[in-house]
């Protein structure tokens, strides 16, 4: 047994470096030009993943072309997309580039949506900076929305000797990281290709009345919390007794759960942390409904309607001569034959399930030379109960009643007089027909 998912096969991804190119990028870091610690890095960074397998790159760079007196806000652009092979041509752009401009971050992450060929992959943003937003865009915004649209995962920041004042407006771009050396520059880029590649997992416990995962065969479903999209749609399973499957999963979002029992079972908020095995623990105890009846082959039997206890929603429609899960609780059961077999706070665990035998129908069947109207009624604790009304016309009609005692009362269309409402008292039986003819 395994996870069965959508989210589950081998994802490609792929990592598009943004590097800033602004002026201010010809400053020392450590005695060198922070433009060349950076290149320097990033290209061992790039070569490094040439070989890894499902990992394309792509190189995108800003405040490269226009001199920072012009404050040109659209100076970005893709350098070198994700294309086959492209690590060497990757490399010898990184080489070419030299600051000249201005810092326009927001408009930089809106066009690298476009550089990213679908949605399909774990598509990544490593962005090095070392300035904030110069062209009064807002990059919070514009990393939420391609977030919300799945264009992006949650981006990587690695600031340069950033202010404080600066770094809080990172905040809700995405991951960051400051350095303020060059040894701090190798190992926070090392760290975020780690993380981006990262298979941070996560298991699902279900638990039962022992608090042992056993509970199982669920479907479930991991969305968003902002944006509700669906992240993860799953089939629950063990891969051996009590031990739930293990799923891929990307931490850099929260989520809300939501597990298929019956009822549904909902939990908000779930974070998974990166580089380790999650483990997401909800009590599910499950009993069951068995609600059989004996058929003949006349017809098929009718659904039965499940409610909880108290709550007039419909909670399942399930069919006779099946047996299905529920949580532990207090159920309202009603199936549908005429007239209806209702059942109220009936207890469900695993200890004690619920069995229902329901007997065979049989049938009523009028056989009229005229049309009619009529209504059948239930003869129960020295009561008449209304079971159904009819709305007959000439010819044969076959209605299906539990068995029990019926009064059947009908008027002529042809008759003007209510008084010349006529009775029948008839008595049906599981699978037998009680015939019975208007003239």
């Amino acid at each position: 047994m395994g996870t069965k998912s959508y989210a589950q096969k081998p994802k490609l991804t792929r990592i598009l470096f943004i590097l800033d190119c602004s002026l201010s990028m010809n400053d020392e870091l450590d005695g060198k030009r922070k433009m060349d610690v950076a290149k320097h890095l990033l290209v061992t960074m790039v070569d490094s993943l040439k070989n890894i397998p499902n990992v394309d790159q792509a190189i995108r760079a800003y405040g490269h072309r226009s001199p920072t007196s012009k404050q040109d806000c659209r100076d970005t652009r893709l350098e070198v997309g994700f294309e086959v092979d492209n690590t060497a041509k990757i490399i010898n752009v990184i080489k070419k580039l030299q600051p000249k401009g201005t810092t326009p971050i927001a408009y930089s992450l809106g066009q690298a949506a476009y550089d990213f060929p679908d949605s399909k992959a774990q598509n990544i943003i490593i962005l090095i900076t070392d300035g904030g937003e110069e062209c009064k865009g807002e990059p919070c915004k514009v990393s939420q929305e391609l977030q919300n649209k799945n264009v992006i995962l949650k981006p990587f920041i690695i600031g340069i000797g950033l202010t404080p004042e600066i770094i809080k407006t990172y905040d809700c771009v995405g991951r960051f990281y400051n350095t303020s050396t060059e040894q701090d520059l190798n190992e926070i880029l090392r760290v975020v290709i780690s993380q981006a590649l990262d298979n941070t997992t996560a298991q699902l416990n279900l638990l039962n009345a022992k608090k042992s995962p056993a509970e199982t065969d669920v479907a479930f479903q991991l969305s968003n919390s902002k944006s509700q999209e669906t992240k993860y749609l799953m089939e629950h399973f063990l891969i051996a007794p009590q031990k739930p499957d293990t799923f891929k999963i990307d931490p850099t979002q929260k989520y809300d759960l939501t597990i298929y029992t019956l009822p549904q079972i909902s939990k908000k908020g779930l974070s998974a942390n990166a580089s380790r095995h999650n483990i997401f623990t909800q009590d599910a105890m499950q009993g069951t409904i068995s609600i059989s009846m004996k058929t003949s082959g006349f017809s098929s039997p009718p659904p039965a309607v499940v409610r909880s206890h108290g709550i007039g929603n419909i909670l399942n429609i399930q069919d006779l001569n099946t047996t299905e899960k529920y949580l532990n609780g207090t159920y309202d059961t009603e199936i549908l034959t005429l007239p209806r077999v209702i059942s109220t706070r009936q207890e469900v665990d695993e200890k004690s399930p619920l069995k229902m035998d329901i007997p065979y129908w049989g049938y009523m069947e009028l056989n009229s030379q005229k049309d009619f109207s009529g209504a059948v009624f239930i003869e129960k604790d020295n009561r008449i109960n209304w079971v159904i009304n009819i709305d007959g016309h000439s010819g044969k009609e076959t209605i299906n009643l539990q068995p029990g005692s019926y009064t059947f009362i009908y008027h002529l269309n042809s008759s003007n007089e209510t008084t010349e409402t006529l009775q029948k008292n008839i008595k049906i039986q599981s699978g037998s027909i009680s015939a019975f003819y208007i003239k």
